[in-house]
Parts: C-alpha cells; sequence; structure tokens
C-alpha cells in the first residue's frame, strides 16, 4: 500500500510537529507500506519559533531514509519579509496586512507557501497513491491537500496534531474580538476538507469536539514517547547537586510566571548544590523572562534545541522535571508530559491545568500540581531534604500503565486505522 504523508515540520528539524509524522512514516513502513513524505527543506538548527518560517531556498529534493522516500520542497514566505521590518510592525499596515491575508485565507504565517502547491499536484500526477495523510497545523495544508486529493481522487486523512489555533481551547468570553473573527474563519475554511476526509485523527475527543469533527470518522492517536529511544538511556543523576530541569518549549503567558516564582521561593533559601537548567525553552520574551525572574548563578539556560535522545537523557539526569500548566485553558497540555513521566522522575506543575495534565500526574502519582507558587516551592524543598538525606528521590511511577501511550504503541493504531480504510473488514 502506498501512502503520501504531507506535513510542513519533518526532521531534520527538532521540533516536536515533526517528530509525529517521522514515527508514523516508521511505524507504517514497519508494517509495510511504502510511504512517501512531501516536506519543505529544514537545517536543523532552528531554535525559536520565528526560525521554522525563514525562507529556505534549497532546490527540490529527493532524499531516501529508512522510513521513508522523503520529498523537500523550497520555501519562501512573503509574510516573513512584512514582519521583519519594524515600520511596518509597528503601523497599521501590518494589520491591514495580515487582515487581508486572512480574509483569503491565509490564516498562518508559515503556511503562504506556493512550493507546496506546485510539487504536491505534481507528485499526485506522477505517483500511484492509495491514501494521503495531512499533517495540520498549517491548516492550510490541509486545505491545499483536500483540493488536490477530491481533484486527483485520492481519499485522505488529517491529523491535527493541534487545533487551528491555540486561543480555540480558551474560553470565549476572554477572548478579543480579532481573535474570536480568526477562529470564525478558521472553522469556515476548513469545514469542506474535514467533511470530506475519511479519517480525522487527533490527541484528544475534546479537540475533535472543538473542529466539530463527525464522531464516524474520529481516532485518536497520542504522542507519546519514543520507547526504543528511552532504553538505550541509562540515568546517571549526580550525586553532588540536585537537578532542576524544564526541557522544551515555555509560554510567555501569565502560567510560566507562577513556575518561575516557584523556583524563585525555592533559590532564595540559598541552596548551593541546587542546579536548575532550562533546556531550549522558546523565543526571546521566555529568556527574558527567566533571566528576570530568576537572576541566581545556578539557573542555566541553554537555548538552542538539542536532540531528541540528548533531550530526554537530560530529563533522565534530572531529579525534579517542571513546566507550567494551561491554567484558563481546555484540554491542552504539551508533549513533553509523556517523556517527563517516562523518566520516572519526580514532577512539578505550576500552575495546575484542571485537564489532562493533573489527571496524569495524580493516576501516575509521579508528583505535585499546584496552583500556588509556595505550594510549588516547598515541593521542591521536600524533595530537596529527601535527596540529601537518601541520595536520590523515591519514584511512585508505574511504567507498565504508561507503555500503551508509547510512540510505537500510538503507531500501531494508526496503522490499524488507515489499514481499515483500504481493507474493510
Amino acid at each position: 500500500m502506498n501512502i503520501l504523508i504531507v506535513t510542513y515540520t519533518y526532521p531534520p528539524a527538532k521540533s516536536v510537529n515533526g517528530f509525529r509524522p517521522y514515527h508514523f512514516a516508521k511505524a507504517l513502513t514497519a508494517a509495510g507500506w511504502k510511504v512517501s513524505v512531501l516536506t519543505r527543506h529544514f537545517t536543523g538548527q532552528e531554535r525559536i519559533p520565528e526560525d521554522y518560517s525563514r525562507p529556505n531556498r534549497l532546490p527540490f529534493a529527493i532524499d531516501r531514509q529508512p522510513e521513508a522516500l522523503v520529498y523537500r520542497v523550497p520555501f519562501y514566505n512573503s509574510w516573513f519579509n512584512y514582519f521583519q521590518y519594524a515600520w511596518i510592525r509597528n503601523t497599521g499596515l501590518w494589520k491591514m496586512i495580515y487582515f487581508i491575508q486572512l480574509l483569503v485565507g491565509r490564516t498562518h504565517q508559515e503556511s503562504y507557501n506556493k512550493y507546496f502547491k506546485i510539487y504536491l499536484p505534481t507528485l499526485l500526477k506522477q505517483k500511484s497513491f492509495e491514501l494521503i495523510l495531512v499533517e495540520s497545523g498549517p491548516t492550510n495544508l490541509v486545505r491545499l491537500v483536500s483540493r488536490y486529493a477530491m481533484k486527483y481522487k485520492v481519499p485522505y486523512a488529517i491529523d491535527f496534531r493541534d487545533a487551528y489555533y491555540h486561543d480555540m481551547y480558551r474560553d470565549p468570553k476572554t477572548l478579543t474580538w480579532n481573535k474570536k473573527i480568526k477562529i470564525q474563519l478558521e472553522e469556515r475554511y476548513m469545514s469542506v476538507a474535514i467533511r470530506n476526509a475519511v479519517k480525522v485523527i487527533s490527541l484528544s475527543n475534546a479537540w475533535l469536539d472543538l473542529l466539530k469533527v463527525p464522531a464516524a470518522v474520529r481516532t485518536i492517536v497520542e504522542n507519546g514517547f519514543d520507547e526504543t529511544a528511552w532504553k538505550q538511556i541509562k540515568k546517571n543523576q549526580p550525586v553532588n547537586r540536585f537537578v532542576i530541569s524544564s526541557i522544551g518549549t515555555l509560554y510567555d503567558q501569565p502560567v510560566l510566571n507562577e513556575l518561575l516564582k516557584s523556583i524563585a521561593l525555592f533559590l532564595n533559601q540559598g541552596h548551593q548544590d541546587v542546579q536548575v537548567r532550562f533546556i531550549a525553552p522558546g523565543g526571546q520574551a521566555v529568556l527574558s523572562k527567566i533571566k528576570h525572574l530568576l537572576p541566581y548563578e545556578n539557573v542555566h539556560l541553554e537555548e538552542h534545541r538539542i536532540s531528541y535522545q540528548d533531550a530526554i537523557q537530560c530529563a533522565a539526569d534530572s531529579h525534579v522535571l517542571i513546566y507550567h500548566g494551561w491554567k484558563g485553558w481546555s484540554e491542552l497540555s504539551g508533549t513533553k508530559i509523556y517523556d517527563y513521566l517516562r523518566s520516572g522522575n519526580k514532577i512539578l506543575v505550576v500552575p495546575s491545568d484542571d485537564g489532562p495534565i493533573k489527571k496524569w500526574l495524580t493516576r501516575m502519582k509521579a508528583g505535585v500540581i499546584t496552583d500556588s507558587p509556595e505550594e510549588g516551592a516547598s515541593a521542591l524543598q521536600q524533595w530537596y531534604e529527601e535527596w540529601k538525606t537518601n541520595g536520590s528521590l523515591e519514584s511512585n511511577t508505574d511504567l507498565a500503565d504508561l507503555l500503551p501511550y508509547s510512540r510505537e504503541a500510538q503507531g500501531k493504531i494508526l496503522e490499524q486505522t488507515l489499514r481499515s480504510l483500504l481493507i474493510p473488514g
């Protein structure tokens, strides 16, 4: 069976957005599918969100990888040219450009790329595919695949690794009028693509409810963790320092302040044998906030993205892993929670999300989740004293209960779901 995966992000990009289709490709190839991937060029050096929108004019290339035949197209984004000039950003001209782009259906900067539009129909003319799987976001790519899949009569499935727009997860009463307009436009533009898909996949039914996906075509495939990679990891937790780590993107939202206040209250007690690490936490606003709220010598910032293998090794070698919840956001959580849980280490989440992160920490007895920075600091102090006394922290995480959520297990769910579309019964 021949399948084409169409995805904006794919390795060598180190974004988690690219890991999901990569593992899908691996699972399908292992099950005997012939997998092709249509994506854009990345260098692997991208470290902040803006880097993923920068032009990359490398010519079209075909890259034979173990998991797939990968077609890589050039990337050019005219929005990036507009946005890089401060005089445009700081005037009404940018808002006018942005609004016009929304009205014509270009709802995300990274999705305005003419080369997908050139190479997708060319590929569909040259090769015979039994199914197309398109990754979203960006949503414009979904609309493009829908248009050409129907033209060439190829069934397609959509994988929403995210909703159209993060503000869809928020209480509508808290949204500004321009965000409400964008959500309404997204729903309008995506309705045809969803209606004609043979399958719509996402991480939870709550997300699919937001997207108004009919129950008959839904399938849930979690992001999970890479169990194959984790089996190669050996814990090497230091005995001479207590290591607290945040690994991966944090967000410049009020929830970040609450997490950082917890760390500050703990560090204010003067512990000299504590190291706090932030690995690739995000853009300049996040970096500035960390430096401002945690001006301590034992706080280390690694600004650049690192490989997945290095990231999970950092997780394994820490004593405590930290993350902010999503207070006021419905069903929003980061993929890192699965790797955090797989490490078996203590996890501190401030504030509580009152959603999936809280459910996971409670179910796995993996740590503390609270709204109060003071309670967060108290949990860190208790774990620190346990480490000082015993040299390590006791783990209560039941890893056997977590295994069904590995990428390998979730990849099998995807493969069986797609196979049933082509071989009913």
